[in-house]
């Protein structure tokens, strides 16, 4: 079974908020730190099927299978609501007293329900992330980004 084996394929792309903080306060040490922690999250907690990818800086690519083509904004949102709170848990850094968070925007798109084209639903998941991030939503599909911008 490969990643795209239903038809359907998401895409969530990850920007973490307040991560430029945590370098310029604590230090690069602390944030490649934090970094790590949250990709060994991502990647323990991934399905066998989902493909993790740190673009550069605080951003994550996240390639996963829709199970059911018929219910893909359920199982999108789904995605969407585990990957926040997987990412906005706190970290224990070793040599820091307290605990770490940062928050996470998160926009999702569906391969081939947004467009056919992946570098298309990349781009589309990547202004949906950003309007997460503008709307302090914790994620945003971009099926309803349409309808967040023409409200």
């Amino acid at each position: 079974m490969g990643i795209y084996d239903s038809g359907c394929l998401g895409v969530a792309y990850i920007d973490l908020n307040g991560f430029k903080l945590i370098n310029d306060n604590l230090g690069h040490d602390v944030g490649d730190s934090l970094l790590v922690a949250l990709s060994q999250r991502l990647l323990v907690q991934s399905r066998s099927d989902d493909v993790c990818f740190r673009l550069g800086g605080d951003e994550f690519l996240i390639l996963f299978k829709i199970n059911h083509h018929q219910h893909y904004q359920q199982e999108a949102n789904g995605i969407g609501r585990k990957l926040h709170q997987l990412l906005t848990q706190e970290v224990q850094i070793e040599g820091q007293q307290q605990p770490i968070r940062v928050g996470a925007s998160i926009g999702i798109g569906i391969v081939p329900h947004d467009d056919k084209d992946l570098a298309r639903v990349i781009a589309l998941a990547d202004n949906a992330m950003y309007l997460s991030k503008t709307e302090r939503q914790p994620y945003v599909l971009v099926a309803d980004m349409e309808a967040s911008v023409s409200d």
